[in-house]
């Protein structure tokens, strides 16, 4: 009998829910960087809320979506508005519907602040604008 009260007057500790980045912001970096960027943050959401498995899928889609954007860029001549809605698809995907199916009651969670994603964002952007610049002097 003893156990059972011992049971009943233990505390309930609540564990916080974990702080994510927020579907928007997931959504804007995607469509305005790429697809990969917004998988790695995606990835970042579902292994703070211990989907590690589902984490893998979702950065290997965004990869995957990366390399098909680039061949169908590359290789196959489309016109822009296409890669626009291809980009906005992935954006839809990685920043919404992730969330939506993986991690329930993400609107109630706390968010990350998106400061250094733009910086690594900013940074990778400065890096490739700056090789573009030094490639097209030197021709």
């Amino acid at each position: 009998m003893d156990q059972h009260t011992d049971i009943l007057d233990t505390p309930i500790i609540d564990t916080p829910a974990p702080v994510i980045y927020s579907s928007r912001a997931i959504a804007i970096f995607t469509f305005l960087l790429t697809p990969l960027f917004g998988g790695i943050m995606a990835y970042q959401n579902l292994v703070r809320v211990g989907k590690k498995n589902n984490a893998i899928q979702v950065l290997i889609a965004g990869f995957a979506w990366v390399i098909a954007i680039g061949v169908l860029h590359f290789y196959i001549t489309l016109p822009q508005t296409f890669s626009y809605a291809l980009n906005f698809a992935a954006a839809w995907g990685m920043g919404y519907y992730v969330n939506s199916v993986y991690i329930p009651g993400h609107q109630n969670m706390p968010k990350r602040k998106i400061w250094v994603p733009l910086a690594i964002g900013v940074v990778l952007y400065a890096i490739i604008i700056s090789l573009v610049v030094y490639a097209l002097k030197n021709e």
